[in-house]
């Protein structure tokens, strides 16, 4: 769908040729479930298998969002995990972070006991905290790359335009080098400062 020869990434850079395609290698590569410890994938298949429990039957959701609502909880529902989507994962886990009361009281109305347990044991609770805190974390780093991007681009920019002051012989954008060009002979002149 995203390829480089007849899908969306191609379409772009037809239209667009100079248009620069962010792939979120950090979250595929960095954290994809067959790189993570067997026993945190087990917990993330876990928290998988309850939200695709809640949000696959309609009646549940409903019933899950009036529990939230009735025990005032920040969230009202479970996000829906997509494989596709890594930014996902991370907002997912936090949720279910957030609504491991609402989740284990409606694991436990559902008569999912063994579930529901999961949400009371230490060592699941650390485990899933840790999921979202690092998740979180590449989510954030993840959404800082298109301005990353951007600042690359403005920067090889001033590149080109400071190397063309430098071929005029002006320093005016370098401080230190427009001080020692105008105490030398070098036939280098200093301009005023562009700030």
């Amino acid at each position: 769908m995203a390829g480089k020869i007849n899908g969306l990434h191609a379409l772009i850079k037809r239209v667009a040729p100079d248009a620069q395609w962010t792939y979120c290698l950090i979250h595929r590569e960095a954290l994809a479930s067959r790189q993570l410890s067997p026993d945190l994938n087990e917990i993330f298949n876990e928290v998988v298998s309850m939200v695709i429990f809640i949000k696959t039957r309609p009646l549940k959701a409903r019933l899950f969002s009036t529990l939230c609502e009735e025990m005032g909880a920040d969230h009202t529902a479970v996000l829906f995990h997509s494989e596709a989507r890594w930014l996902f994962r991370g907002k997912v886990l936090s949720h279910v972070f957030e609504l491991q009361a609402e989740i284990r009281l409606f694991l436990e109305e559902e008569r999912m006991y063994e579930a529901a347990s999961k949400f009371t044991d230490e060592n699941v609770l650390m485990k899933l905290a840790y999921l979202s805190d690092v998740f979180g974390k590449l989510n954030e780093l993840h959404l800082q790359l298109p301005h990353l991007a951007d600042k690359i681009t403005g920067f090889t920019r001033k590149l080109v335009v400071w190397g063309r002051r430098l071929d005029q012989g002006r320093t005016d954008a370098f401080e230190s080098l427009g001080e020692i060009a105008e105490t030398t002979d070098s036939g280098v002149t200093a301009c005023d400062p562009m700030y």
